[in-house]
């Protein structure tokens, strides 16, 4: 009974082990917000690379259309210079319009090639991308995180299972040991009456055996001494 009860303590010791200081519940929780915020995060980051990127093409589209625009006043120019030229027109008008056009072509270059926008623009482009790419990796890593704790939870809940049924076996053996235990007293004294009778039966076999042996010796003539018998002077069934 005393080992049925130890083992019952230890069985329910390892249960409380198991169940008392368990934390699953709350870090898992806290792995599930922990992805939350992070696809929260990627997303804004995701928006703001957008914006980024659209503003980017829409600055570089404008100082090429200026440049473009400048160059294609200049060809027009030169264009109506050649043709006025040939047909013999007064072709002064159209030199300033050339010379005004090569200088609008020039500053339109100029200014594309001092902006300093685009070239900052693609660096807000470049490290917004790089933060997109370390919300994406953030992202991965917690909900790998989630669903390693996830399987840990789904073993710890099968091993407070297997503890639950070792508490209850303990309990059974207790049982047993305690109703056993009960019945050990009625078992003793049928058993000692039983030798008691044993013993009874044994004495009353001794006595019967020395009672056969005594009467058996009524049926021997022992001589008191060596000799040759030389007459017998009784017959078997004499008594004497």
């Amino acid at each position: 009974l005393k080992q049925a009860q130890i083992q019952e303590l230890q069985a329910e010791n390892n249960l409380k082990d198991a169940t008392v200081y368990d934390t699953s519940a709350a870090t898992l929780a806290s792995l599930q917000e922990a992805v939350t915020r992070s696809e929260e995060t990627l997303s804004i980051d995701q928006a703001s690379l957008k914006v980024l990127q659209d503003s980017s093409t829409s600055s570089v589209s404008q100082s090429d259309i200026a440049v473009q625009q400048a160059q294609l006043n200049l060809t027009a120019a030169e264009d109506e210079l050649v043709a006025d030229a040939k047909s013999g027109k007064d072709t002064t008008a159209d030199l300033a319009k050339v010379n005004s056009a090569r200088l609008s072509l020039e500053s339109a270059k100029a200014s594309a090639a001092a902006d300093t926008s685009v070239g900052q623009s693609n660096l807000k482009l470049a490290s917004a991308q790089t933060q997109v790419n370390q919300d994406e990796r953030a992202v991965t890593t917690a909900k790998n995180n989630l669903a390693a704790h996830q399987k840990t939870v789904d073993s710890q809940a099968n091993n407070v299972a297997v503890l639950k049924a070792n508490v209850d076996q303990a309990k059974a053996a207790v049982t047993t040991a305690q109703y056993n235990l009960s019945q050990f007293s009625s078992t003793e004294r049928k058993a000692a009456i039983q030798l008691q009778l044993l013993q009874e039966q044994k004495k009353q076999a001794e006595l019967s055996l020395q009672a056969t042996q005594l009467t058996s010796d009524n049926y021997v003539v022992t001589a008191p001494y060596a000799g040759v018998i030389t007459a017998l002077n009784v017959e078997a069934g004499n008594v004497m």
